[in-house]
């Protein structure tokens, strides 16, 4: 993982300012504006000193990203997902860094519950509350994650991840495509939801 490289965005026929990013690519650190997001979902992290990748949120439509908005000297910004953006200045972003403020306050309340199984229910609850699509009687996230970015997000192993998600589909609570998509009932999505 490096942020040494940035694709040059594919320009399509979109609005002169709307740029387009690939799924796996990421969004250029521009320390003067901010990307806002129009579609698609970002994923930006950190390095520690270890070389630790440290997962700093989740953003989609509307929301803001930018090595301007930490402190932390490797900033990445990980396209999910084919993802829209456009360069905005720090003045015109007030909602959306409202927004970030509490989708990192989220992130801080999932990593500190006590066991693994639950900080791994309450993640997929506020992504698919975030990002999920309602099918039949269930919600699916839209997002395809890998065991790997679960567990850099939850600071455990991907072995971790694979046996409890593997657990939680045996027990029902959850459904898995061969996409890596994930759906969960909206009364698991709503138990922990309402707690917050």
């Amino acid at each position: 993982m490096s942020i040494l490289a940035f694709p040059t965005p594919v320009l399509g026929t979109e609005a002169p300012s709307l740029k387009t990013f690939g799924k796996g690519s990421y969004l250029p650190p521009l320390s003067d504006r901010l990307w806002q997001i129009e579609a698609g979902v970002v994923r930006t992290l950190s390095i520690n000193r270890d070389g630790i990748p440290i997962p700093l949120g989740f953003w989609g439509s509307s929301d803001v990203v930018g090595s301007s908005l930490s402190q932390s000297g490797i900033y990445e910004m990980k396209c999910l997902t084919e993802v829209q953006a456009k360069l905005v200045n720090h003045q015109d972003v007030t909602a959306a860094l409202m927004r970030h403020i509490d989708s990192s306050q989220k992130m801080l309340e999932i990593l500190h519950e006590r066991k693994i199984l639950q900080a791994l229910l309450h993640l997929l609850a506020w992504l698919a509350e975030r990002f999920g699509h309602r099918v039949g009687s269930e919600i699916w996230i839209g997002i395809p994650f890998t065991h790997q970015e679960l567990a850099e997000t939850l600071g455990s192993t991907r072995v971790t991840i694979t046996r409890l998600l593997q657990r939680l589909e045996q027990e029902g609570q959850i459904r898995r495509s061969a996409r890596k998509r994930i759906a969960l009932s909206p009364r698991l999505v709503h138990s922990f939801t309402c707690r917050s």
